[in-house]
């Protein structure tokens, strides 16, 4: 009797093995037939600089009042700022990407960073805005839109604008953050 229960086990962990190898073969065939991915891209003989001492900028918002920050999506002290770049072989378009990192978030706004000495404002963050005055989502190239080039000569201006974004619950403190960006010839 034992020797025919230990032969059925035998046989049903045979018959399980053959199962998964059979099952798995398919799967890893499955896996690997038709599985591709491609990259592409252009190489375009135009390069655009930010010009000599503009690389790095601070942009100064001004002084505004928590209350105008009291509710959630409320804005306040909209400034302009310009990113001076030059071009060779004039790129019909041209845009700054402001890539995300470590000061923004999922809404493509900027986060107030600690600051020293001081307190850090709490409930605010920074928005950029293209000319337009439409919003840019940090970490999106889509919301940012390309300047004309074509044909222009000299320097080139980029024009942006930063803002104070209420989050709800403003209180007093100081605003610093940072954004990386990048060139780009769409």
């Amino acid at each position: 009797m034992k020797l025919k229960t230990l032969g059925m086990r035998s046989w049903l962990a045979l018959a399980a093995a053959a199962l998964t190898a059979a099952l798995g073969s398919d799967a890893a065939r499955a896996a690997t037939e038709d599985v591709q991915i491609k990259f592409t891209g252009r190489y375009v003989p135009l390069s655009c600089t930010v010009q000599a001492g503009a690389e790095t900028m601070t942009v100064t918002l001004p002084t505004v009042s928590v209350q105008s920050l009291s509710a959630p999506g409320n804005t306040a002290g909209s400034t302009r700022f310009e990113i001076p770049i030059e071009c060779v072989g004039t790129p019909a378009t041209v845009r700054a990407y402001f890539q995300s990192g470590p000061t923004s978030d999922m809404t493509g706004r900027l986060n107030p960073q600690a600051v020293s000495p001081g307190v850090a404002a709490q409930g605010v963050q920074v928005e950029l805005l293209n000319e337009s005055g439409s919003v840019i989502r940090v970490g999106d190239r889509d919301s940012v839109t390309p300047i004309e080039a074509d044909g222009v000569s000299g320097p080139l201006l980029l024009v942006y604008y930063a803002r104070y974004y209420g989050t709800g619950g403003a209180t007093a403190g100081q605003v610093s953050t940072y954004v990386n960006y990048v060139l780009d010839i769409p």
